[in-house]
């Protein structure tokens, strides 16, 4: 069916289908260097899940940029289905963030326990994923029971239109508090390793600075989306109106989820390395991985 959208939205569906493109080949890079490259560390792994749920959410722009540019639409119930996978990657997103703050806080205040974890690195990670596909599957459930049934009601598919009316605001109202629990983790973990003095946590402080860096972009981005998101819920406005607003709000989120291939290479010198094997075969030489499992130390 094709139909006129409103004038604000070829523009932002330009920019999320530039998203959309960025976003797959730079964490397909990430995935691809774990893959490649084996680095074998759970802290890696749930880096590479993270990665791949980010590559999931943005691939789902493609669709909504395909109906915005040529009219084209589908019904509410169609489109949950188009966007299953975007949406799941979407809901996985900050409770990957969250599991490996909790990672980074064990491998801090813990490090003997963290270590007898690393003798057990699959069942470690495993255990550590269990919350975010739980959380996301209690998401994805809710938004197909709220399903519209009425396939007149004709929309452009995007990730807020999928999950509609409840699922949607849950969605928002958990991640916001998994934001909140993430900021906790992380400013406790920089209280843990400021108060002590000996070399290993002087070391251990510069791995932190790193992590912090990008754990705190990623975050301000799903913060604003969350925080304008839970406003719209709360104030008076047309049906077409707060659609715009949910819409233009992911504009942060999606800016953080692009840069992933870009920050682990300027902080991480593993995937710096693995990342110039794969785009530059012929410019770098052999080279072994470093040993330590608390990675993001800046060369």
């Amino acid at each position: 069916m094709h139909r006129a959208y409103h004038p604000l939205l070829p523009p932002i569906a330009i920019f999320y289908l530039v998203c959309s493109f960025v976003g797959v080949v730079g964490n397909g890079i990430m995935i691809v260097a774990e893959l490649l490259r084996r680095l074998r560390s759970p802290c890696h792994y749930m880096i590479t899940m993270n990665c791949l749920a980010d590559l999931l959410h943005v691939s789902g722009h493609v669709v909504f940029a395909y109906h915005v540019l040529t009219g084209d639409s589908c019904s509410q119930k169609t489109c949950y289905f188009i966007q299953f996978l975007p949406c799941v990657g979407s809901c996985l997103g900050s409770p990957l963030i969250m599991v490996l703050g909790i990672d980074r806080m064990i491998c801090c205040r813990f490090p003997r326990q963290y270590r007898d974890c690393l003798n057990a690195p699959y069942r470690y990670t495993i255990a550590q994923m269990v919350f975010p596909f739980a959380f996301a599957s209690t998401l994805m459930y809710i938004a197909f029971i709220e399903r519209d049934p009425n396939s007149d009601n004709q929309i452009a598919c995007i990730i807020p239109m999928a999950m509609r009316n409840r699922a949607f605001e849950y969605f928002n109202y958990a991640g916001a508090f998994v934001n909140l629990t993430i900021i906790c983790l992380y400013s406790y973990t920089a209280y843990v390793l400021w108060c002590q003095e000996d070399h290993e946590n002087l070391k251990l402080r510069s791995v932190f600075k790193s992590i912090f860096a990008t754990m705190l972009f990623v975050m301000f981005g799903w913060a604003v989306t969350f925080i304008v998101n839970n406003v719209s819920f709360r104030i008076s406005l047309a049906t077409d109106v707060a659609g715009i607003v949910q819409i233009y709000a992911g504009i942060s989120v999606n800016l953080s989820l692009v840069c992933n291939v870009f920050i682990f290479y300027s902080i991480n010198s593993d995937y710096r390395k693995c990342i110039r094997r794969l785009v530059f075969t012929k410019f770098e030489p052999d080279f072994a991985l470093s040993e330590i499992p608390t990675i993001f130390v800046k060369n």
